[in-house]
């Protein structure tokens, strides 16, 4: 009985939360897909820009959280919680990447090696990637190419 009480109310707040978090993701989306064609043509994941063509990759990574990219293929979120490392060996290959960080405005660090570290610009490609924050996408879409 205390389940339907306090159980299923907390259930309801679970899932109305987790649509609310979809819905105002998917719009965050469609406003990078019509930044994206005012500069180019984006098709399913792949965006031609000025004769080059790149994988699109979204990366979420929550306001108050920092990415760090520790290699190609580690990279780490810090946050108020601790930090937590992500896998990111699908983005091996040797084709150019464009990664689009939102919502973030934490600068975003790169280890170039074990003791030195690079803030990721914009204008930085490493790996076959640009790894770019939403708020300076279109400054990268203007300019970095």
């Amino acid at each position: 009985m205390i389940f339907v009480y306090i159980g299923v109310p907390f259930i309801v707040l679970l899932i109305v939360g987790y649509l609310y978090n979809k819905q105002k993701d998917d719009k965050l989306k469609k406003q990078i897909h019509a930044l994206l064609n005012q500069y180019g043509v984006l098709q399913h994941h792949q965006y031609e820009i000025k004769n080059q063509t790149f994988d699109i990759h979204y990366f979420k990574v929550g306001v108050n959280e920092e990415l760090v990219i520790n290699s190609p293929i580690v990279w780490e979120i810090h946050g108020g919680t601790g930090s937590r490392l992500i896998d990111q060996k699908h983005l091996k290959d040797h084709r150019e990447k464009l990664i689009i960080v939102y919502p973030s405005k934490q600068p975003i660090k790169r280890f170039i090696n074990e003791h030195e570290m690079v803030f990721v610009n914009h204008a930085s490609h490493f790996n076959h990637m640009h790894v770019v924050k939403l708020d300076e996408l279109e400054l990268f879409l203007k300019e970095a190419i």
